[in-house]
């Protein structure tokens, strides 16, 4: 025996009343799901590109971290070197 738990259960469908011109009726419901699935399409699609464009500025903001930090890096080297250059050169008037 299977277990039911979490399961759903199917709703019963509305029959929709058909009268002599049933292709008719047909059509609209045909028309009606095409429009359904056209806004289900569009919500998707909307979903994939909010998700490619948060990963896109994700993946920036990590480049532009890494870069300030090669940058801050690459500062305080310069920095230390300019203090040994301003040093020896004293050094040299004395």
């Amino acid at each position: 025996m299977l277990p039911t738990q979490g399961t759903t259960v199917l709703r019963p469908v509305k029959k929709i009343h058909t009268s002599t011109k049933g292709t008719v009726n047909q059509e609209v419901i045909i028309m009606a799901k095409t429009i359904n699935l056209v806004h289900h399409s569009k919500v998707i699609l909307t979903q994939i590109k909010s998700t490619l464009l948060r990963d896109l500025v994700l993946g920036q903001f990590k480049i532009y971290k890494n870069l300030t930090r090669k940058f801050l890096n690459s500062d305080k080297f310069l920095e230390n070197i300019n203090i040994k250059v301003n040093n020896l050169a004293s050094s040299v008037k004395n």
